[in-house]
């Protein structure tokens, strides 16, 4: 015979029993009710399960130790009804939101999902089908599938786009077809609402360990790309491999204005990449990326990227961007990372005020900077004030020196904080000669929205009127109205 006690707070648990005979007694807010062995009696269970943000309450009770009851919380709610011994059961959830489930990695994401699970042993089989929702487009899914010990296989449906998936061991194995498949939902499910569009028509198939992937075998087909932003449409076709530890591009062309053309391989061991954008816009494709969301960026012209072993080349042509309030033109430039750092090129700034700057560059291909050293016209500054803007990667970090002022911080996410004096200078406004003096400022973005903070002091402030203004004044004298 044997006799167990346990307490934990207002729980307590006590065991006894004797050969083939237990009895079990519980007391306190979890469980609460006597179980026997052989199976019998009734349990009431109450038990908060953190890592799902849910609680499980309901019963166990009688022959083969039946269980009834409902998980509930941020996985909606689950209900459950089978058995211990042996096990068995069913799990049924109806109707339960989406952001319940996805809320914490798709904050954009919502819907609804309904489904059913049955387990017999080790083995489970079931469904899931519903539908998801981002920036007012539906899509509904559905997916059947079995799980085992090391084992996964189902298949399914996202829109228009059948899948199919397999995890056995180590290996995954997966396939799909898209049929006009909006990728940008995708993204926007987790990033929020994009200006642009992508479109995705084609199949993937890969088969890879999950241990190492690029040990793994697949492709990737585009038979018909499309991406749409800002009034502009590129469309063409992608075909990526993988094979023998390399991704491979063994086609990538898309034409709208101008074209994109690239091909290559990459690899940890090595790359010989290039891509050549010529005459064409980059609107649509840059309004698809994330991390560029909040700085709505555009871009047209002509580019050529090379990547090759332990360097890169970029040559520019003609090429205009925005990116967010700053905007600029590079008739023609070069930065080239190949033994050694070369850079060419003068930048002409156009907003948010005019400036030039020469391309710097340092580094190596793992960790590099690139500058624009020069002057820029500032309203309210004297004319042609100092100015450099550093960019290092990786990390994003950015570094900006304007005149004795000075910030840091990084580019994404937008973070700058900086300090410094800067000369005013705005004899529109009857400022002949000033002194700011910034103490500290933080500037960062959140949600599309830029805020910035800080304080300052005006150490010198010389007014007077504009020599022209004097004249006149002094010339024809000041007339005052009568009342």
């Amino acid at each position: 015979a044997y006799r167990v006690s346990y307490w934990a707070g207002e729980q307590a648990l006590e065991v006894e029993g004797r050969l083939l005979e237990a009895r079990l007694r519980a007391e306190g807010p979890y469980l609460a009710g006597e179980l026997t062995y052989p199976p019998a009696g009734d349990v009431r269970v109450d038990l908060p399960l953190p890592p799902l943000e849910s609680r499980f309450r309901g019963r166990v009770f009688g022959e083969g130790y039946q269980v009834e009851g409902a998980l509930e919380g941020a996985v909606g709610r689950i209900t459950a009804k089978g058995r211990l011994l042996p096990l068995s059961g069913r799990l049924r959830l109806e109707g339960a939101a989406l952001e319940d489930f996805a809320g914490r990695y798709a904050p954009y994401l919502k819907g609804v999902v309904s489904g059913e699970l049955a387990l017999e042993g080790t083995r489970a089989q079931g469904g899931l089908s519903g539908e998801a929702e981002v920036a007012g487009s539906r899509l509904p899914f559905l997916f059947a599938g079995a799980f085992g010990p090391g084992l996964v296989q189902g298949k399914g449906q996202l829109g228009q786009s059948p899948f199919q998936v397999a995890l056995e061991g180590d290996r995954l194995d997966l396939s799909a077809s898209f049929r006009g498949f909006p990728l940008h939902l995708l993204l926007m499910a987790v990033a929020g609402p994009l200006e642009g569009e992508a479109y995705w028509t084609g199949a993937v198939r890969l088969r890879l360990p999950l241990s190492h992937p690029l040990r793994g075998e697949g492709v990737l087909v585009g038979e018909a790309l499309r991406f749409v932003g800002a009034g502009d449409e590129l469309k063409g076709q992608a075909v990526f491999r993988l094979e023998g530890g390399r991704v491979l591009v063994d086609r990538l062309r898309l034409l709208g204005r101008g074209s994109w053309e690239g091909g290559g391989y990459w690899s940890p061991e090595g790359s010989d990449l290039y891509l050549s954008l010529k005459d064409t816009v980059f609107t649509p494709v840059l309004q698809v990326v994330p991390p560029l969301k909040p700085y709505r960026p555009e871009g047209s012209g002509s580019l050529l990227l090379r990547l090759k072993g332990e360097g890169f080349q970029v040559e520019f042509k003609d090429f205009r961007f925005r990116l967010g309030p700053v905007a600029g033109y590079l008739p023609q430039g070069l930065l080239s990372l190949n033994g050694g750092a070369r850079a060419e090129g003068e930048l002409t700034l156009l907003a948010p005020f005019p400036g030039k700057a020469r391309l710097g560059l340092e580094g190596r291909l793992e960790e590099f900077q690139i500058s624009a050293k020069g002057v820029v016209t500032l309203p309210g500054l004297k004319e042609e004030t100092p100015a450099e803007v550093a960019f290092r990667y990786p990390g994003y970090g950015v570094e900006i020196h304007l005149g004795e002022a000075q910030a840091q911080g990084t580019l994404f996410p937008l973070r700058l904080a900086g300090y410094g004096r800067l000369p005013l200078y705005y004899p529109r406004y009857y400022l002949q000669e000033g002194l700011l003096d910034v103490k500290s400022f933080f500037l960062y973005e959140e949600k599309g929205t830029y805020h910035l903070t800080g304080n300052a002091e005006v150490l010198r402030a010389k007014l007077a009127l504009p020599e022209a203004r004097a004249k006149e004044l002094t010339q024809g004298g000041v007339e005052l109205g009568g009342l």
